[in-house]
C-alpha cells in the first residue's frame, strides 16, 4: 500500500507527530507515494487550535478528496479531530477514516484495522527516522498535553494533561539525530518547563 502524507503547515508539534506517524507506519510495510493522486492511503495531519487554521484543514482535505484516485482511502487525525470530531464527522463525509491524536501507535493499529489506543507512547523505531525541512534541524518531542488551565488557550482540551517521556528514550532519539549529521535539535513540548512534573524519571 503506498500512503502520501501531508502535514498542516506552521506547526512543529504537528510536523513532529507527522515525522513519528511516517516513519511508523513506513518500518511497517507501508511505502511512500510521490503524489497524493498516486496514493492508495492519503494521511493529512489537521490543526484546530485557531478558527484561521480550523479552516484551513478543512479546505485542505477538500482539495485532497477532489485529487485522490478512485478507491484511495483519506485518512485524517490531529489536533482537529480531538476538538471536534463530532462537527467533522458529519459534515466532511469525504473523509473516509478519522484519526483520533496523532500517536504513531494509534496510527498504525487503525490503519491495520486493530483497536485504537489512547495511551501516549512513542514506539522506538527500528533504524533512521524519517525527516521533513532542513537535514541540520531535529526535532524531538519531550511531553504531550499540558498541565496549565490558561483560559485563553485549548491545547489542554485538544491534546489532554502532561504526559512525558522517558528520559533515556529521548536521549536515545538524540543520539540517533547527531549520528544522522544534524546540528540544531529543537524540544517540542507545549511547556518544557514542566517536563517531568507528572513523573518519577526526572529531569533532562
Amino acid at each position: 500500500m503506498k500512503i502520501f502524507f501531508i502535514d498542516f503547515n506552521g506547526c512543529q508539534r504537528n510536523h513532529i507527530d507527522a515525522e513519528m506517524v511516517s516513519s511508523v507506519l513506513t518500518q511497517n510495510n507501508f511505502k511512500s507515494a510521490a503524489a497524493p493522486e498516486k496514493a492508495d492511503i492519503i494521511i493529512f495531519m489537521g490543526c484546530g487550535f485557531t478558527q484561521e487554521a480550523r479552516q484551513e484543514t478543512i479546505d485542505s482535505i477538500l482539495e485532497l478528496s477532489a485529487s485522490k484516485k478512485k478507491n484511495a482511502v483519506l485518512v485524517a487525525g490531529g489536533c482537529i479531530f480531538r476538538r471536534h470530531r463530532d462537527e467533522l464527522k458529519k459534515y466532511l463525509p469525504e473523509v473516509n477514516l478519522w484519526v483520533n491524536g496523532s500517536n504513531p501507535a494509534v496510527f498504525l493499529k487503525t490503519l491495520l484495522s486493530l483497536e485504537e489506543s489512547d495511551e501516549f507512547r512513542l514506539p522506538e523505531l527500528d533504524g533512521k527516522r524519517e525527516r521533513y525541512g532542513f537535514s541540520h534541524i531535529g526535532l524531538v518531542k519531550i511531553s504531550e498535553g499540558c498541565p496549565n488551565a490558561c483560559s485563553y488557550c485549548a491545547i489542554p482540551y485538544i491534546r489532554g494533561g502532561l504526559r512525558s517521556r522517558k528520559t533515556d528514550r529521548i536521549l536515545n532519539e538524540f543520539r540517533r539525530l547527531q549520528d544522522e549529521g544534524c546540528s540544531e535539535i529543537i524540544l517540542i513540548s507545549q511547556d518544557a518547563t514542566s517536563f517531568g512534573k507528572n513523573s518519577s524519571d526526572g529531569k533532562l
